[in-house]
């Protein structure tokens, strides 16, 4: 490979540090941006594991490159930051997806529904956790 797989992130709570730590072991991806509602944990997360922190995702995909985005939001913002993504050019979507709670089990399916409709239109590469 030429150079690393360049990312951003969105959602920078709890769960996001657990995916934080696991990109930073791999030589082959570049934090980019970091972004979440809350200014303090979005300059966190980009101060520990590098990149530009933003609290707006509309924002990060209008002035950063990067390969893909990872989504670590919570359940019911999943669907929308999906569909943002398809809907900003992002080619390849991951998204936590989480299926452990049976309360977020309509949110869960409802995002999943989007990402898929928005991967099939676009051609996007989406990877499911959980």
């Amino acid at each position: 490979m030429s150079h690393p797989y360049r990312f951003a992130l969105i959602g920078c709570g709890f769960f996001a540090q657990n995916h934080l730590q696991a990109w930073a072991e791999m030589s082959d991806v570049e934090l980019v941006a970091t972004c979440d509602i809350n200014p303090d944990s979005a300059a966190a997360a980009a101060e520990k594991f590098g990149g530009t922190p933003y609290t707006d995702a509309a924002e990060l995909f209008a002035k950063e490159e990067f390969d893909f985005v990872d989504i670590a939001t919570t359940p019911p913002t999943h669907r929308m930051m999906v569909e943002l993504a398809a809907q900003q050019s992002a080619s390849r979507v991951r998204a936590e997806l989480s299926a452990s709670l049976e309360e977020e089990r309509h949110a869960r399916l409802a995002a999943e529904a989007a990402a898929k409709e928005a991967a099939e239109a676009r051609a996007l590469d989406l990877a499911r956790l959980h």
